[in-house]
C-alpha cells in the first residue's frame, strides 16, 4: 500500500505541477500576445495619423468649393463674415428660405450643406489613412480626425471666399490639429504637448546675430 500511495502522490504532484506550469505558460503567452497586439496597434495608428495630417493639403475638394461658389453665390461670403448666429441665419436664408430664422449655427450649417448638395463626402472615404483611423483608432481619435478634416475644409473655403477672414480659421485648424496629435499621443502613452508652428520662443533664436 505504501509504495502505491507514494506512487499516487508522486503522480498527482506531477499532474498538478504540470497543470500549474501549463497555466502559467499560457498566461504569460496571452500577456505577451496582448502586449504585442497593443504595440502593433499603436504603431499602425501612429502611421495612419501621420499620413492623415500629411495628406490634408491634397485632400481639399476644389469641386466642393466650386459648387458652393456656384450655388450659394454672394451669400457664401456673407455667411463666412457673419459674427452672430442671427447674421449667419440671415445670410443662409438667402440661399435657402426654409431655414428657420432662430436656428442655431449647427442646425443652419447642417441644413444648408445637406439640402444644397454641395458637400461630397466620397473623397474622405477614399483616404486610406482616415479609413485606418476609423477601423483601428479609439473613437475619440477617429472623431478628432473628422473635426480636423472639416476645419481644414473651412480654412480652404474661407481663404477662397473671404481671404481677410482666414486667420481665425487657420488658428482653429491649428488648435484642432494639436488636439488630434495629443489624442494620438495619449493613446501611445506619450505626454501631451502644445505646438505652434509660429512660436515666439523659436523665433527669438532665428537670427542670433541681431542684438538683443
Amino acid at each position: 500500500m505504501v509504495p502505491a500511495i507514494t506512487a499516487g502522490a508522486s503522480l498527482s504532484g506531477t499532474v498538478v505541477g504540470g497543470l500549474v506550469t501549463y497555466w502559467a505558460s499560457r498566461r504569460n503567452f496571452e500577456e505577451s500576445s496582448e502586449v504585442d497586439r497593443l504595440r502593433n496597434l499603436r504603431e499602425k495608428v501612429r502611421e495612419a495619423a501621420i499620413e492623415f495630417i500629411a495628406s490634408l493639403p491634397e485632400r481639399t475638394s476644389e469641386a466642393v468649393i466650386d459648387r458652393i461658389v456656384q450655388r450659394w453665390g454672394a451669400a457664401a461670403g456673407a455667411m463666412i463674415a457673419a459674427k452672430t448666429d442671427d447674421e449667419l441665419a440671415s445670410a443662409a436664408r438667402v440661399i435657402d428660405p426654409t431655414i428657420k430664422a432662430d436656428a442655431d449655427r449647427g442646425a443652419i450649417l447642417f441644413h444648408l450643406f445637406r439640402n444644397s448638395s454641395v458637400l461630397d463626402a466620397s473623397y474622405s472615404y477614399a483616404m486610406q489613412s482616415l479609413s485606418e483611423l476609423r477601423l483601428l483608432a479609439p473613437e475619440d481619435v477617429a472623431k478628432s480626425a473628422h473635426r480636423v478634416l472639416f476645419r481644414n475644409f473651412a480654412l480652404r473655403l474661407t481663404s477662397t471666399l473671404a481671404p481677410d477672414k482666414a486667420d481665425p480659421a487657420r488658428d482653429a485648424l491649428n488648435r484642432e490639429i494639436n488636439d488630434f496629435f495629443n489624442r494620438v499621443r495619449h493613446f501611445m502613452s506619450v505626454e501631451d504637448m502644445e505646438f505652434d508652428f509660429i512660436d515666439p520662443e523659436y523665433l527669438s533664436g532665428m537670427f542670433p546675430a541681431l542684438p538683443d
